[in-house]
This record gives C-alpha cells, structure tokens and sequence, in this order.
C-alpha cells in the first residue's frame, strides 16, 4: 500500500512539472513575434537597404599645396656697385629686353663717374623690386626680378610615400579660394631627382593644360594629384564590404534572402571599392544593415523600390 502510494507521488510530480514547463513555453511563445506562431515557425526578417554594383573608373589621389609661379622668370643684378640712383620702372610695368631699368651711381668721395644702367634680360613684366631710391646696391644685390606672366606653373611637394606613384604626364585638378567651385586642369611637367632629407618630400612642377588670365603668380593652389587610375572596373559602395575571419565579403540579395559572397577588393576611394573578382557587375548588394546579417537569413529591402524607380 505504501509503495503504491510513492509511485502515484511520482507520478503526480511528473504530471505537474510537465503542465509547469508546458504552461511557461506557451507564455514565451504568446509573448514574441518572432517565434512559433500557431504551431508554425516564423523566421527573422531582416531590414536592410540596397544598391547594384556598377561599371566604370576609379582613381586615387592625394592632396598637396603649392604656388603659382611664372615659367620664366630671373633676377636682374647690377654690373657695378653704387647707389641706386634712379628706378625706371614700377611695379606691374611691362618691360622688353635691353630696356633700362634702374641706374646706379658707383661715385666715391673724391671720384666722380657716369651712372651705369641696369638692363632687363627678358621681356616680361615686373614683379619684384627689392630696393628704395638711396640703397647701396653690391654687385650681389637684385636690383628687380623680371617674370614672363604670360605662362604660368605650380611649384609644389610631393611626399616621400607616393613619389613611386607619380611620373611625368600625371594629372591634376587644382582650385583656388579666388574661383570656389572651379577646377583647372594641370599636369606634371617635371620631378626633381631627389628627395629632401629634411621634408621627405621630392619638388615637382606642374604646367597648366592653356593659359587661364585670370590667374595670377604667387597664388595658392590646392591641388588634387592623381596617384592611381581603375578603369572599366566594377565599383560597390565601401559600406557593402564586410569582413570576417580575415576575408572580404559581400551580402548578394536573391529571392529576398542575404547571401554571404566572398569577393576581392582592390582600390577605394571616398566611398567607392573596386571588385577585383567574386562580384559581376549589376548586382544587388546589401548596403546598410548588413552587420547583422548571416548567410542565408530573410531581408526585406525597405529602398528597393525607389531604387527602381530611379533607375528607369
């Protein structure tokens, strides 16, 4: 009698934990969207947005400063030494070759003797004069600097890590605070043979593709150099890469599910990454919210249908 009262005790307990784990299960799955709704399973939909790789050109750059400078352009000394005694010309003038400039007076106490005249080389304009009427003027001292403004050139540096990128005939866009929004077309013209042990920079000068008159020397460039040029490559938002296990991938959209693709990256520049391989062009990718993805999993594309119409 008593163990047949231990075996209905037993059972008793089973039956109740049974109803308890079968009661708190039922609580869970009232309470989540995400889980079994009437007896059926309902997979995690992900929201993601979308975008299509495309086709086309991608090129890096770096940006560097320089000035404008004329293509041409020298120091006049005189042949004697002496006081200026007479500045022939202004700031600004145009002057041709042989034309005087400035006179010297190489008198002494107790010797008299003629002014000498002091000569331009070349035709151009004036653009520096670096002494007063009455200076003592030495055989060493520039009596004006003569530029050809009719043809200009950027001077600037080019640092140490991308010297080997560059060469004779690369582009750049250069722009200027005096025009917001223009760009001038340039191109390297020239590469100094060495770089500066002190700035680890090498000099380069850059000529522009025609002559702009409303440019002016001694202005400051801002200058964008291109580095490296992609073309006809495949091109995908940055945002579209992820990595893991130290591989690239990509999430491809099919039949609304994330497929994890792994693709090989190349260069990226403000935004944009090229596909070596892994990735045919016109493909839809995912863009944002990828993060939380896993392969295979549900998505639903909130863009895609602006995206389509946007396309059309």
């Amino acid at each position: 009698m008593r163990k047949r009262a231990t075996v209905l005790l037993v059972i008793g307990i089973i039956i109740i934990s049974a109803l308890v784990a079968l009661s708190i299960y039922m609580r869970q799955d009232a309470g989540s969207g995400q889980g079994r709704g009437r007896g059926r399973w309902v997979p995690t939909v992900f929201a993601v947005e979308s975008a299509r790789s495309t086709r086309g050109d991608l090129a890096d750059f770096v940006r560097i400063n320089g000035n404008i400078e004329p293509v041409r352009q020298v120091d006049i000394f005189p042949d004697v030494a002496g006081r200026l005694s007479r500045l022939a010309v202004t700031l600004g003038d145009s002057v041709s070759t042989g034309q005087v400039l400035a006179e010297i007076d190489p008198s002494r106490p107790g010797l008299s003797f003629s002014l000498n005249p002091v000569r331009s080389t070349i035709t151009g304009t004036i653009t520096a004069l670096p002494h007063e009427v009455g200076a003592t003027i030495s055989l060493a001292s520039v009596v004006a600097t003569v530029g050809d403004l009719s043809l200009l050139q950027i001077r600037t540096e080019v640092p140490e890590q991308h010297v080997g990128k560059v060469r004779v005939g690369t582009r750049a866009e250069v722009s200027f605070v005096a025009w917001p929004g223009r760009v001038f077309n340039t191109r390297i013209v020239e590469i100094s043979p060495i770089v500066s042990t002190l700035t680890r920079t090498t000099s380069v000068r850059l000529e522009f593709d025609r002559n702009y008159p409303e440019l002016m020397a001694g202005m400051f460039a801002s200058i964008k150099l291109f580095t490296e040029t992609r073309r006809d490559v495949v091109l995908i938002p940055s945002a579209a890469v992820v990595r893991r296990e130290g591989r690239t991938f990509v999430f491809v959209v099919q039949d609304d599910k994330a497929v994890l693709t792994q693709v090989y990256i190349g260069l990226s520049v403000d935004g944009i990454t090229e596909i070596i391989s892994g990735l045919p062009v016109d493909t839809e990718i995912v863009v944002r919210g990828q993060n939380l993805l896993d392969d295979g999993v549900d998505v639903n594309v909130l863009n895609r249908e602006r995206t389509d119409r946007g396309s059309d």
